[in-house]
């Protein structure tokens, strides 16, 4: 029964870390994902696997959502 009690202890403590690590995490995750950089150089090939970044591209995605950076496309 004494290590039943451990276990419940250590069970109960690791879950309370882990639960206080993912309130902290989440907290301050947003404040360095609000800043955007200056400039962007996104570099990309012809080739079906870059359709998605030519269509990005051609309708200006990035440069709406995201209006005081500067996009260089290579």
């Amino acid at each position: 029964m004494m290590i039943f009690k451990r276990f419940r202890t250590w069970v109960f403590l690791i879950g309370l870390a882990l639960l206080t690590f993912v309130f902290v995490a989440c907290a301050t995750g947003n404040k360095t994902a609000s800043q955007a950089p200056e400039k962007i150089t996104i570099a990309y090939q012809p080739g079906i696997n870059y359709a998605n970044l030519l269509i990005v591209k051609q309708q200006k995605i990035l440069e709406k959502q995201f209006p005081k950076t500067q996009f260089q496309w290579q």
